[in-house]
């Protein structure tokens, strides 16, 4: 992904993984929390300036911003692709349902469900990554799909 987006500018893929090795659960540092803050904080102003120009909206809060909750872990997925000279990769799991069930059932219900995804023997799983604007050679999961394998049918 990283060549292609050099070459070509290329930011969204699907990545087939060849072998799941471990899903791990990296706690985020103070400094992260404070900028997610700051974020935060710099949205509800903007948000605030614009309703003041507009009497329509005068008691209006976008919903996006209140519902915004700082999520203390992320997942990280290391496994291998199927690239000839493949090292490993370590990857964060930025799925929205994934961080979704991070906040109403924990991190622990979390990192289960995410490894039952990522069993390569049930599941026909794919990675769509993404880059990020400030990073294009940054690449996250920001997508799964995993399918049940078949038997004998469309995936094997």
């Amino acid at each position: 992904m990283r060549a292609k987006e050099r070459e070509d500018g290329t930011s969204l893929g699907i990545i087939e993984p060849k072998e799941i090795i471990n899903v791990k659960v990296k706690d985020r540092d103070d400094e992260e929390k404070h900028n997610f803050e700051q974020k935060l904080e710099n949205l509800k102003l903007e948000n605030e300036a614009k309703r003041a120009q507009i009497p329509l909206f005068d008691d209006y809060t976008l919903p996006e911003i209140k519902r915004l909750a700082y999520v203390s872990s992320r997942f990280e997925i290391h496994w291998r692709c199927f690239g000839k000279d493949c090292n490993t990769h370590h990857t964060q799991a930025l799925d929205w349902g994934l961080i979704e069930l991070q906040r109403k059932q924990g991190v622990d219900s979390t990192q289960r469900k995410l490894e039952e995804i990522c069993n390569l023997k049930e599941h026909a799983l794919k990675f769509f990554m993404g880059n990020i604007h400030n990073h294009p050679t940054a690449f996250t999961i920001v997508g799964l799909w995993y399918p049940k394998k078949a038997e004998h049918g469309l995936f094997w």
